[in-house]
């Protein structure tokens, strides 16, 4: 006896099946595609100095003098503050500050301003501004009857807001080994990149990024040779006799005996004179009056 045929049945399965098999091999193709791990970079140990002073930071309240300072490989920014109370004693307080870059560079900069630079992880260089909130009274002190004591309170002057003017990975531009201010433009900041040892001037309300001084031939830029020295340390102030002076240190002086590059801006127009930079020694340190500390306002 012959089976039965069911041609439209079998039809039928069969389609149901290559429909279950193409909704499958489609959601197969729909997963998404696992992305790889994100590339990070080691630290810059080269900028890992073995001094470096702290900049000054200049603040609205009377009583406080502050400086900036920072550790490259723990990724922390440390403001330090000094009060000096009225009829009371000063006191020191640090503050500490983590930041998710390695801080290699930081100054302060104008009034109740600070700037740092530094490297991302995923090897940007980024600059920042930070703005102090200094529109609130300091806390006062207190006094205790019953051990007829005062006590101080710490100095924490909190960050308003954060900005990043600058997060590029740019060709000699990369890595910045020194910040300091324009001491006549207070909103400018000189900029060193590690990378070329180029200097630029960076304004920190337009964000415009300006090469002014080139370590080696630059069209239409200054060239200065000096400044591919390894200098450990930096110093700027307003001399009397020279303006104002950027200087830039070496812990091991040169076979001709110069231990630091010099910068100048002696009339206070907030340009760099051209032609003033030059590697000078302690001779023409102590003739230019640099070793005497009357002739110095440091900011």
């Amino acid at each position: 006896m012959k089976k039965r045929q069911c041609p439209s049945v079998c039809r039928s399965i069969a389609s149901s099946l290559a429909l279950i098999q193409l909704a499958s091999l489609a959601a197969a193709q729909q997963l998404p595609t696992p992305l790889p791990p994100p590339q990070t970079i080691p630290p810059p140990t080269e900028l890992l100095l073995p001094r470096k002073t702290p900049s000054r930071v200049l603040v609205s309240y009377a009583e406080v003098v502050g400086a900036v300072n920072s550790n490259v490989l723990s990724r922390e920014v440390y403001l330090q503050w000094r009060r000096d109370f009225p009829d009371g004693p000063s006191l020191h307080t640090t503050d500490t500050k983590a930041v998710g870059f390695w801080p290699t560079a930081t100054t302060g900069l104008g009034s109740d301003m600070v700037c740092v630079g530094g490297l991302t992880i995923k090897g940007k260089t980024r600059i920042q501004v930070w703005q102090l909130d200094t529109n609130s009274a300091l806390p006062a002190p207190q006094w205790d009857p019953v051990s007829a004591t005062w006590t101080y309170p710490k100095t924490l002057i909190p960050i308003a807001s954060k900005t990043t003017l600058y997060e590029a990975n740019v060709a000699g531009r990369k890595n910045v080994r020194s910040l300091f201010p324009n001491q006549a433009i207070p909103s400018r900041v000189f900029v060193l990149f590690n990378s070329s040892r180029d200097l630029y001037e960076l304004d920190t309300q337009s964000g415009g990024l300006v090469l002014i001084l080139s370590a080696s031939a630059s069209p239409g830029v200054e060239t200065e040779p000096g400044l591919l020295g390894d200098y450990e340390d930096w110093m700027f102030g307003d001399h009397t006799d020279h303006g104002y002076v950027y200087l830039f240190a070496s812990l091991n002086p040169s076979p001709d005996g110069a231990s630091w590059l010099l910068l100048q801006d002696a009339n206070r127009d907030g340009v760099l004179d051209p032609g003033s930079s030059r590697l000078i020694g302690a001779d023409e340190w102590s003739a230019m009056g640099f070793g005497d500390g009357a002739k110095w306002e440091v900011p």
